[in-house]
């Protein structure tokens, strides 16, 4: 596999994606980008126009998930499982009915628990499980009525696609997250987060079913989501020092409601900038506009 490749592409987000392809990696990889020439918009007709090029650097050994299974209606397990439309992304996209609001940050005031998922386990043994740190000492962590919710279901999924995989919960006063580590990873993931973006939503799902008040629930794998608001973050600021740079607005390529609301957050204390989003799902953009 290829560790560094030099990209070209009419936008910043072109030229990584053909970078990420060069590679054989997708946004799962950690991988470092280099901005070797800034692309130019050019005049009438393109004249003068100049692509992105953008070096790219894989920094650890990372796995390829593009041809990653995806879990399928037909695949999800039990009577129980909550069902899922034949097109995933359109199930996740109620997310946006959270509208584009920044996150707020995470607090101090939380707990963390972690758990093995054991291929095929029965239900019973859910309660027998340690936690963390706690399993030579065999001490154990009452779970909350959201918390068991969410085990239930993720250890259901998993276990059906016989995958052992570490669950480690974080319980704040904004959200439930969970991140998932493991060997299997890129199945959990899929092509491009689709699949990951579907557990999130059933586990949501499953999750709120049984607690009195909304619950957001954030899951992750493998760090994809972590590494992916990084990338998102980089790009929104690079642009908003072109905005600045040349006085112009720019339109973001259409995102979810979560990743609008990470280039909010990320530009909302950016000095000579502001952003807005427009249009309509499943095409609604961030708009970076100078102030200055």
């Amino acid at each position: 596999m290829r560790q560094r490749v030099e990209a070209t592409g009419k936008t910043y987000e072109d030229a990584l994606q053909n970078g990420l392809e060069a590679l054989g990696v997708d946004q799962t990889a950690d991988v470092s980008v280099e901005v070797i020439e800034e692309g130019q918009p050019g005049g009438i007709l393109g004249i003068g126009r100049k692509d992105y090029r953008l070096l790219l650097t894989i920094n650890s050994k990372s796995d390829p998930t593009d041809e990653a299974e995806e879990l399928t209606k037909e695949d999800m397990p039990g009577d129980e499982a909550v069902a899922v439309d034949n097109n995933l992304e359109s199930s996740i996209s109620v997310e946006a009915a959270e509208d584009d609001h920044e996150p707020e940050e995470m607090t101090e005031n939380s707990s963390e628990i972690s758990y093995v998922v054991e291929p095929n386990m029965d239900q019973t043994d859910v309660d027998d499980v340690y936690y963390g740190d706690d399993i030579e000492t065999g001490l154990t962590e009452e779970l909350s009525v959201e918390e068991q919710a969410a085990l239930d279901f993720l250890q259901k999924v998993l276990s059906f696609f016989d995958l052992d995989e570490e669950i480690t919960m974080e319980r704040t006063e904004e959200s439930l997250n969970i991140d998932i580590e493991g060997k299997n990873c890129g199945v959990i993931i899929g092509r491009r987060g689709e699949t990951l973006n579907a557990l999130q939503y059933l586990t949501a799902i499953a999750v709120n079913r049984v607690s009195d008040e909304y619950v957001r629930v954030i899951v992750d794998a493998a760090g994809y989501h972590r590494r992916s608001r990084e990338r998102l973050e980089k790009s929104a600021l690079y642009y908003a020092k072109e905005v600045k740079k040349r006085h112009a607005e720019y339109v973001m390529e259409p995102m979810s409601a979560a990743d609008r609301r990470i280039v909010h957050f990320a530009l909302q204390k950016v000095p000579g900038v502001t952003t807005e989003s427009e249009g309509t799902e499943p095409n609604r953009c961030v708009v970076i506009i100078p102030t200055e």
